[in-house]
């Protein structure tokens, strides 16, 4: 495969950008941002330890309320034109921190970060961070513990009514 083939086609780029730079639509939004150039910029150079703090800071602006409604959102009619998952930026930012923390040998910050996000925004747990977390778990605990929790997990999933292929639980 081309290096020519694996660059993102500019609509992707746009959302990106947008992505890096949209503002609040309402008082009561999630975060001010959903992720700040910067700490994706920490995060791409692999920079995990700088990467930390901003991302903390980004989690700690978010606040509890309901996402704005797709039909109304211009950007989620982008992202989806353009093959991209919508997720909560709460989310997102859990997701960057926990594998920032697995970078940096700190594996119980990493899955207690995954665990939170499951916990405050369970409308938007993807197959990913259902993959992430158990994959944290295998990691973290011995087969009889880890398995234990991927079947609580997978239990919560069902109960809410979330769409996660049962290949992300990893049992």
């Amino acid at each position: 495969m081309s290096p020519l083939s694996q660059t993102p086609c500019p609509e992707r780029l746009f959302a990106l950008a947008i992505l890096s730079t949209l503002q609040p639509r309402h008082s009561r939004s999630h975060c001010t941002r959903p992720c700040s150039p910067l700490s994706l910029l920490t995060f791409a150079r692999h920079d995990y330890a700088a990467t930390i703090p901003q991302l903390l800071s980004l989690l700690a602006s978010c606040q509890s309320a309901p996402p704005p409604s797709p039909a109304l959102d211009p950007f989620s009619q982008l992202s989806s034109h353009c093959g991209l998952v919508p997720t909560e930026p709460y989310a997102t930012i859990a997701t960057n921190l926990s594998l920032s923390y697995l970078y940096t040998c700190q594996l119980p910050a990493a899955i207690k970060t995954l665990e939170d996000a499951f916990v405050r925004a369970p409308a938007f747990v993807t197959n990913a961070m259902v993959f992430n977390l158990c994959t944290l778990y295998d990691l973290a605990f011995d087969n009889a513990v880890s398995g234990r929790k991927k079947r609580v997990m997978e239990e919560v999933v069902k109960r809410w009514g979330l769409e996660v292929k049962k290949e992300s639980f990893r049992i």
